[in-house]
């Protein structure tokens, strides 16, 4: 079973890092390896976490500020 989706190469040099790494975690044998420590796969594009990190960082901010923790 093939999980490659043909994609255009990516332009940016971090595009091309997330590809190879999405590409290498989705081969069967590195991802039943992987899922068998006890990791969940979710290969996320650049743009779907865009979105994610501003929210998480506000997110946590808020966690980190009512624990009271010093702003670095």
């Amino acid at each position: 079973m093939d999980f490659c989706v043909p994609r255009p190469p990516p332009t940016h040099p971090g595009e091309r890092l997330h590809a190879e790494i999405a590409n290498y975690l989705r081969q069967p044998d590195v991802n039943k390896r992987v899922t068998a420590m006890g990791a969940d796969i979710d290969i996320k594009t650049t743009d779907e976490m865009r979105k994610i990190i501003p929210a998480e960082m506000a997110k946590w901010e808020k966690v980190a500020r009512a624990s009271g923790m010093p702003k670095e």
